[in-house]
């Protein structure tokens, strides 16, 4: 305990002085920037020839202490060197000379920036899963977006390799959340008197992940969860999350998924009568989730090469999970010499036969398949887990790296995505975080938006989306007259504002007649309102539909006292689609 402490005691001591070095170095870089003010883009510093050798000597041997510290993180020293690369730049300038320090301008690896196009399609997604959210009384909760190391430590199995931990911050070692499970079990944990809720949570979470960008894999990503939370009669909630995900993915037309479907304790009674040992459990399921992306021959090979299973045991469990089917399966189960007798299986067998004759009840039991394969990695689940696949999806050996090539590119960028939503039942995950013998039973579905987003995107592809939710713009005809009609632009935009109505104007203040209206058409507009001095005079203005190709056509005039009801009304008329964007 004694060495332990005084080893604490060192590492803080050697944060201290990174964090110190740090900040100084932040300093000098600043005070260098403020001596140019036409900073744009780009660092100009002027650097007197009578400081050039000692700033030159003393920027090199900080760099050179600083590399030669073993404690030094990659993350920190890599931008300490960009650091000392543009500080080196300035001491080597000559005399009032300027120096040009570039920056790698991209997005971190596993990101992107999500333009108006992306961001029109991704918020509509965002209203129509979170309508169908509120539809089932989910209440919206948030959480960090990053949380103590502690918490999400030994709940992913392998894939706690992704997680992303961040720097030591004032002693408490913290991680970007992984997950919007995890993070929510804490929350009931934190919150006793919470027996029962159903909630939801669109946010986004982190995972140090190979990217694959076009099919929705990335590093930061949106999850979408519903979960109900609370101690109910076996296989209800269950059946309502499924019918949640199939209404989320019928109102986004997505078409061509399938829900897988199996059980836990169906997997675990597997496992233990191959023969699998009881510590293997969890791996084994791990290398057996990877059977949506590849061939049985390559699992197997992982769970015997190096997971370290007995050949034969691998093939015992091989032959069951190579199953899948219908509620027929549940009989083949039963009456199989070893499943039929196991205490455990024949729990998740019962489970499983409550759960089809519900989800018969609600007319959706074609939309499952009971699929044995199916394991789901995470260790945290304990009951029914399920997970909706786009069909088909073109497995490969990693051995020779080779992809079928029965399917052009565009099918391949998207059938392929795989996993769009997945979920199950985690009774046990809040007992771990709470002093309680027994926690709070829960059941949730994830639905993975990113991917369901590159599928919804390649629909648009050459079409124009419009990207702003401005319904009327303002036009004026007085272009060329020595006075502009600016007030009068701004009042009928207040006017308009004021109303409810989305209202926009060009940002001139004599404005040419075609500049205004190729800016309506580049913002997909659908009315113009148009006045010029005469109109003003007469107290009225122009109503025009836009779009239609009529150049000819100037507009209804009328009163302006009669401007707002009129627009109203044309907006009723209008497709409500076109107005708001919602074309998925």
């Amino acid at each position: 305990m004694l060495v332990w402490r005084k080893r604490e005691v060192w590492e803080l001591k050697c944060k201290i002085f990174r964090i110190s070095l740090i900040r100084a170095v932040s300093s000098f870089w600043s005070c260098c920037v403020s001596k140019n003010p036409g900073f744009k883009g780009v660092f100009l510093v002027n650097i007197g020839q009578n400081k050039d050798i000692e700033l030159k000597k003393s920027v090199k041997e900080r760099k050179m202490e600083n590399i030669s510290k073993k404690s030094v993180s990659e993350g920190i020293l890599d931008a300490q060197e960009m650091i000392y690369e543009n500080i080196e730049k300035m001491a080597l300038s000559e005399n009032n000379k300027k120096v040009k320090c570039e920056f790698n301008l991209k997005t971190p690896k596993g990101t992107k920036d999500w333009d108006g196009m992306d961001m029109t399609i991704r918020e509509n997604m965002f209203f129509k899963i979170m309508k169908i959210f509120k539809r089932h009384g989910g209440i919206a909760i948030d959480t960090p977006v990053f949380e103590l190391r502690e918490i999400l430590a030994g709940k992913y199995g392998e894939d706690s390799k992704l997680i992303y931990d961040l720097q030591d911050q004032g002693g408490e070692l913290c991680s970007l959340r992984y997950d919007l499970t995890v993070p929510f079990a804490r929350y009931l944990a934190m919150n006793p008197t919470i027996q029962h809720i159903k909630r939801y949570h669109i946010a986004k979470v982190y995972r140090r992940d190979q990217p694959a960008i076009t099919k929705g894999r990335m590093r930061e990503f949106y999850q979408c969860d519903f979960d109900i939370a609370g101690c109910y009669d076996s296989m209800l909630p269950d059946t309502e999350i499924l019918k949640i995900l199939i209404e989320i993915l019928e109102e986004l037309n997505i078409s061509n998924y399938v829900i897988k479907l199996n059980h836990r304790k169906i997997l675990d009674g597997i496992f233990d009568i191959s023969g699998v040992p009881n510590d293997k459990f969890r791996i084994i399921s791990s290398a057996i989730d990877k059977l949506d992306k590849l061939s049985w021959d390559s699992v197997k090979k992982e769970m015997v090469e190096e997971k370290g299973l007995d050949n034969l045991v691998a093939d015992k469990v091989g032959d069951y999970i190579r199953n899948k089917g219908g509620k027929d399966l549940l009989e083949k189960l039963k009456s199989d010499e070893l499943m039929g007798k196991h205490a455990i299986a024949l729990e998740g067998i019962k489970d499983m036969e409550i759960l089809y004759k519900y989800l018969e009840y609600l007319d959706i039991d074609s939309k499952v398949l009971f699929d044995l394969s199916l394991a789901r990695g995470l260790d945290y689940y304990t009951g029914l887990i399920y997970e909706a696949v786009l069909e088909p999806c073109v497995l490969f050996d990693p051995s020779s790296l080779k992809r079928k090539s029965n399917l052009n590119k565009d099918q391949e960028d998207f059938t392929c995505i795989g996993s769009i939503a997945a979920g199950g039942r985690y009774d046990n995950l809040v007992g771990m975080f709470s002093s309680k013998k027994n926690g709070i039973p829960c059941v949730g579905v994830s639905i993975g938006v990113e991917r369901i987003f590159s599928i919804l995107k390649s629909r648009f592809f050459g079409r124009i989306i419009k990207t702003n939710s401005t319904e009327v713009y303002v036009i004026e005809l007085g272009a060329g007259s020595k006075s502009n009609m600016v007030k009068e632009r701004l009042q009928i935009c207040k006017e308009l504002w004021d109303s409810g109505i989305n209202a926009q104007f060009l940002y001139k203040t004599r404005p040419k007649l075609r500049q205004q209206f190729e800016a309506a058409e580049k913002d997909n507009v659908p009315i113009a309102v148009i006045f010029g001095q005469e109109e003003i005079i007469n107290d009225q203005i122009r109503i025009k539909i836009l779009g239609l190709g009529d150049q000819s056509n100037k507009g209804e005039l009328v009163q302006r006292k009669d401007m707002v009801p009129k627009i109203l009304n044309i907006l009723k008329e209008l497709s409500h689609d076109d107005l708001k964007n919602t074309f998925i």
